[in-house]
């Protein structure tokens, strides 16, 4: 009896069809997520570079020892640390929401392409850079006067 019980049960289990991840959104909506998750991308990015930016201009400036340039300095670093760690769940989410758009087809290949690979770029270039340490804060005339060393024999 127990084991007829144990059957039928796992039967009604297994015939019972899952529909929880089923439903498909309307591509209206996945489109209208797909824009929103690339403008966010984009203003952390356009944040990121531009408080990377002052930070080095505030180092480079700040070499007389000034307080105040210091500080500001630190306080670009944090601002752009914070834009820079939303960028990879921004990213998981806007690869998820592109793969649902190219499976319902909601926009043709190359329009989807277009707006997937610059998008992801851009995301990467935040994720891959570094800030520079206090001494490599340097000009691009200091790198063109820069010799590598020499290999020994």
């Amino acid at each position: 009896m127990k084991a007829l019980c144990f059957i039928s049960f796992a039967i009604s289990v297994l015939a019972y069809p899952v529909t929880a991840n089923t439903q498909s959104r309307p591509c209206a909506r996945i489109l209208k997520d797909l824009d929103s998750l690339s403008q966010q991308i984009g203003a952390h990015a356009d944040s990121y570079w531009a408080r990377r930016r002052q930070y080095i201009e505030l180092k480079r400036g700040g070499r007389s020892a000034n307080a105040d340039h210091t500080k500001a300095a630190e306080r670009e670093k944090a601002d752009a640390t914070a834009s820079k760690i939303s960028v990879p769940k921004l990213l998981e989410n806007f690869r998820a929401v592109a793969s649902e758009a190219q499976s319902q087809q909601c926009l043709p290949p190359a329009r989807l392409t277009a707006l997937r690979e610059p998008t992801i770029k851009l995301a990467r270039k935040i994720n891959f850079d570094r800030f520079p340490e206090d001494e490599s804060v340097r000009g691009e005339e200091d790198d063109a006067t820069t010799v590598p060393p020499s290999m020994p024999k």
